[in-house]
């Protein structure tokens, strides 16, 4: 089985101080990377094989589920298990759907529970696990 110390996440998000939240809120488990905003989020995705990406949907430059829509049919760049959670503010109905067919496992609506995101997240990285159920 493999060790939840090599599982790999990667935080998008062009707000610091909720981007450094979340890397802390992680880093002590995972391998954790973060990017400033789609693009930068893009590239480092497309080098290197994330089991989990948490991203902001509303980002300058590249949006998340732009970003996510990249990779629906290239997954030589993701691996075969790879999650997507999108965090928001807003989204519109048109916008969900796009995200959902693109391959977005999640919507986190903002103001999120922190608590919520973090089960939500060990859940998909730890799936057999119950201790924190």
């Amino acid at each position: 089985m493999e060790s939840l110390a090599k599982k790999k996440i990667i935080v998008i998000e062009d707000h610091e101080p909720t981007r450094r939240g979340l890397v802390d809120m992680f880093e002590d488990t995972y391998d954790v990377d973060s990017a400033k905003d789609g693009s930068e989020g893009l590239f480092k995705i497309m080098n290197t094989k994330y089991d989990l990406v948490i991203t902001d949907n509303n980002m300058p430059y590249l949006s998340g589920v732009d970003m996510v829509e990249f990779f629906d049919d290239k997954n030589v760049f993701l691996n075969n298990d790879t999650k997507f959670i999108m965090i928001t503010a807003n989204w519109s109905g048109d916008e969900k759907e796009r995200g959902k067919k693109a391959g977005v496992n999640y919507w986190i609506m903002k103001p999120y529970n922190i608590l919520k995101l973090y089960k939500i997240c060990m859940k998909i990285l730890d799936p057999h696990s119950s201790k924190f159920l």
